[in-house]
């Protein structure tokens, strides 16, 4: 007789299965966590309001009380408590970019900047930097499963009891990636991966079963944009480009509808008298009138703070202000399309995620722009996390089904060469995970030693790059220059997180590093280098090309010089007086930093000038291995 396994309602349908696979979306105002719970694929639910959706709003009060999701919310007049809300806003960055964004956006919270590493909130007995606040969301979400599957004790189960995929924004750079998966570790769950966004919803949404076609992902959530072209082929996604703005959500309309509503209502002396809690209410009362605004023609806000009147809004007014963040959405549209040369009639459609696309002034607008069917069925809230989730399952061997995705790098990652000169190893948009190796040498001679510069941007100079790693590598043999072989290895994983290795290749001496989460790329950071690299591409062509000429002749000067410091009376006087002459013309030519014309002209000279030596020492060269020995020597070295 066959036997039928029985599960009770709310407990796991395999009891005995040792994991339970898990997709989340941390995001900025809400967070979800995605099971497969009874045989199908869904948003866990909190025990209150039956709630897939977890505000991301933790609260911390006296004697340790820490309070996350919809709760929280009551205690922002509370001066005992400390409410803090966005925190993936903050997640990966450094103290400057901390206070440069808190000086544009009121926050309703306090930040300690003394510390040596990350910036912290001051909350009551202590601070918290964002990586911990993160932590207490994921813990949250992490007891939701728990309660669902019917597990009492949060600590009976290890962390590879929770294999999960967590999402982020696909313009997330390394340290923001880097510090979301800390906070994931630390509430203890096994993170199997870091997934884009855009690429999540794919998933979602079975975009795999539709052979050889393109689609766009256009995700605006509550605090980041993000726009992705896939391309779906033979069941493998590629994300063939990408587009975005860590600070352009649903938040930054709330926070454009409260500027808007302040310059309208009140006085600037009322103005003046806003606190960053009232800052922090009429935030909240703006975003409650948005979306109370999606379902009629005028609303009246909840708090009027101090306003001689109650204040009211109408659609017409929230159209004026969508219009701006919609436009912005629509350039960076364009630059995916320009980047991977692609035309709006190759893409089968466009589909919606995040909270914010939502609102039908959004989706109107989309779909009035656009001659491409707009696509937003699934719940946009919970579309992210259960594409998670079906990855998620397929890497732990549960749902086969899943395509297989290929990512890609949002900047292009190099390495600093002679004069400051950027050379990409991994250009921008290319396909990850992946590894690219490039060889480099020595630029003097005898050096023993390199070090490594990774930089990252879309400029063809150091200056105008941002930094992320620097290393050594030591114990190189001392060899004249261009002799020494060095291999520079870098890898991205999965995850997005990058690794460079260089090795000699000739003794094998080996260094690397791995990007660390140090501090992250401002949103208007990320944005300048993108524009910058179009604004200002064929002067910094120009200048990439001159220095490469400079470069250029310093190493034919220095190769002469060593060249007739070792052989100079291989030559005739008056032949060794002409080179001397010319090495000498070109060195001038370097030290008053003549024109690139002239100094490759000074660099033809001198290379013809320096052909005849070049000639007698290789002669030299090969006489000399070619040499015999005599028997009797041959004999004398056997002896020893």
């Amino acid at each position: 007789m066959a036997l039928l396994q029985i599960a009770e309602p709310g407990q796991s349908p395999n009891p005995h299965h040792k994991h339970v696979a898990l997709g989340i979306d941390f995001g900025t105002t809400h967070s979800l966590v995605a099971a497969r719970k009874s045989g199908v694929n869904q948003c866990l639910t909190g025990d209150q309001d039956n709630n897939s959706l977890l505000p991301s709003i933790v609260a911390y009060g006296p004697a340790e009380q820490i309070i996350v999701g919809a709760d929280a919310k009551s205690y922002d007049k509370d001066d005992q408590w400390v409410v803090i809300h966005s925190i993936k806003r903050f997640i990966g960055r450094s103290s400057q970019e901390v206070q440069d964004y808190c000086a544009t956006y009121p926050v309703a919270f306090t930040w300690d900047y003394s510390s040596a590493e990350l910036p912290k909130i001051k909350i009551p007995g202590g601070a918290k930097s964002a990586i911990d606040i993160a932590t207490d969301i994921f813990k949250t979400l992490k007891q939701r499963v728990i309660q669902h599957f019917g597990v009492d004790d949060i600590n009976a189960l290890e962390p590879r009891s929770f294999p999960s995929v967590i999402t982020v924004p696909a313009y997330f750079d390394d340290a923001q990636r880097q510090a979301t998966r800390a906070a994931a570790l630390l509430a203890g769950l096994d993170v199997q991966r870091l997934i884009n966004e855009p690429t999540a919803a794919a998933l979602a949404y079975g975009l795999e079963k539709q052979s050889n076609s393109r689609f766009l992902i256009y995700d605006l959530g509550g605090g980041t944009f993000d726009v992705t072209l896939l391309e779906q082929s033979d069941n493998i996604f590629e994300v063939l480009g990408t587009a975005g703005n860590t600070l352009l959500g649903g938040d930054d309309i709330d926070q454009a509808l409260a500027e808007h509503l302040v310059a309208r209502y009140l006085s600037s002396n009322q103005t003046n008298q806003l606190t960053k809690n009232n800052w922090a209410q009429l935030q909240l009362s703006a975003r409650q009138a948005k979306e109370s605004l999606s379902k009629r023609p005028k609303t009246q806000l909840i708090e009027p703070l101090l306003a001689d009147e109650p204040i009211k809004i109408t659609q017409t007014e929230l159209e004026a202000i969508f219009a701006t963040f919609i436009q912005q959405t629509q350039q960076l549209i364009s630059q995916v399309l320009r980047d991977t040369e692609s035309q709006l009639d190759e893409i089968s459609e466009m589909v919606l995620v995040g909270g914010s696309t939502r609102s039908p002034i959004l989706q109107q607008a989309l779909e009035k722009h656009y001659p491409i069917p707009v696509a937003h069925q699934l719940s946009p809230d919970e579309v992210v996390a259960l594409g998670a989730l079906r990855l998620c399952r397929k890497l732990v061997g549960e749902d086969a089904q899943a395509g297989v995705l290929l990512d890609v790098c949002p900047l292009s990652l190099g390495l600093e060469t002679m004069g400051g000169i950027v050379e990409k190893i991994i250009p921008r948009n290319t396909p990850i995970p992946v590894t690219k190796t490039q060889e480099f040498t020595t630029f003097k001679n005898n050096q023993t030693a390199l070090l490594l510069h990774v930089v990252q941007g879309e400029r063809e100079t150091v200056d105008n790059s941002r930094s992320l790693a620097k290393f050594e590598l030591r114990g190189i043999p001392p060899l004249a220059s261009g002799v020494p072989r060095i291999q520079v290895v870098f890898t991205i994983d999965e995850n997005g997180v990058l690794s460079v290795s260089a090795q000699e290749l000739s003794t094998g001496i080996q260094a690397d590093t791995q990007i660390k989460p140090s501090q992250g790329l401002s949103p208007a950071a990320l944005e300048e280098m993108l524009r910058s690299s179009i604004d200002h591409a064929a002067v910094d062509i120009n200048q990439r090309q001159a220095l490469e000429v400079t470069i250029e002749a310093q190493r034919l000067v220095q190769a002469c010089e060593y060249a007739l410091a070792a052989d100079a009376n291989l030559l005739d006087a008056a032949p060794l007086k002409t080179l001397q002459a010319a090495k000498t013309y070109l060195s001038d030519l370097i030290e008053q930093q003549a024109e690139s014309s002239v100094l490759q002209a000074g660099i033809d000279r001198l290379s013809e000038q320096s052909e005849t030596l070049a000639g007698l020492r290789m002669n030299k060269a090969i006489k000399s291995a070619l040499s015999g020995q005599s028997i009797d020597q041959m004999a004398e070295k056997e002896k020893i």
